[in-house]
Order: structure tokens, then C-alpha cells, then sequence
């Protein structure tokens, strides 16, 4: 397909761009949404949010990468206007299941449920990097790999 065809279909490269990163941006929140207001305990709904971000990735890894590179990165006012509002209401999402498991105990109180929310968030996002779907690492294998290292940490506790 040639590029004048595509702009036949959206009037410009933020139209595109918001085709391509809307669907996945609301996937993302309702997904999410849907963990939280469940009622599971708080390290499950960690697994369970990681998972709904991670999967993305294997199911839609050019969306997501498109999503985190040029939805966030210098794009038009329109694409940043939706990136942005999206991104804060996931933000806030992450930010709600990181307290709620800071007060229920399950969770240690190591710090700010933002930065928490941020450190996990940066982990999981860097995958719009390196990860290839077709590659020897599964994704349900980086599921758990990053749930244990958020979960568990990485320093071995001697008895």
C-alpha cells in the first residue's frame, strides 16, 4: 500500500497515530480498571496488572511500540493531548493498586506508591526496546520474571 493511499483513509500522521494508539491506550485503562475493582487480594491484582500490561506486547507489539515511542515522544497536540490524558488516568490506576496494597499490609511500605507505580511501569514500558514476540522469550515468561522481581526482589534472603 502506498502512503497516499493511507492518507486517503486519515487526513494526517496524528489521525494515523491515533488509530493506531487510542484502542490500545483504553484496553490498557479497562483492563486495569477491571483488576482493581476486583476482589482478589492485592499481590494477585499486581500479577493480574502486569500481565494485562505485558501480553499487550505479544499480542500487539507494534501497536505498543508505536504507542510508547511516538504517542509520548514529541508527537502532534492532538496525539499528545490523548497520550496525555490517557497515561495520567493509567498512572493513576497503577498508583491506586500500589497504595491499596501498601494499606491492606500486603504490600511494604518502601516508598511513594507514584514512584512504585513509575519504577514498575518503566520496567515493564522498556520492552517497546528490545522485545521481538518471535523470539525465544515468551512473554508469559517475562510475566512471571517481572512479577517475582517486583514481588520477591532480586536479593536472595539467607535464613
Amino acid at each position: 500500500m502506498k502512503r497516499e493511499a493511507i492518507y486517503y483513509y486519515y487526513k494526517n500522521r496524528a489521525e494515523l497515530l491515533l488509530a493506531i494508539i487510542e484502542p490500545q491506550s483504553t484496553v490498557l485503562i479497562e483492563g486495569l480498571r477491571n483488576i482493581i475493582s476486583s476482589p482478589l487480594p492485592a499481590d494477585e491484582k499486581l500479577h493480574h496488572a502486569i500481565k494485562n500490561h505485558l501480553e499487550r506486547f505479544d499480542r500487539h507489539c507494534l501497536e505498543m511500540t508505536v504507542t510508547l515511542r511516538d504517542g509520548i515522544m514529541g508527537s502532534s497536540d492532538p496525539v499528545q493531548t490523548s497520550m496525555t490524558r490517557a497515561w495520567k488516568t493509567y498512572e493513576k490506576l497503577w498508583t491506586t493498586l500500589i497504595k491499596d496494597g501498601q494499606d491492606s499490609g500486603r504490600f511494604s511500605l518502601i516508598g511513594d506508591p507514584k514512584m512504585i507505580a513509575f519504577g514498575i511501569l518503566g520496567m515493564c514500558n522498556w520492552l517497546a526496546r528490545w522485545y521481538k514476540p518471535d523470539h525465544e522469550i515468551s512473554i508469559d515468561q517475562l510475566i512471571e520474571t517481572y512479577f517475582k522481581l517486583v514481588g520477591q526482589g532480586l536479593i536472595h534472603r539467607i535464613p
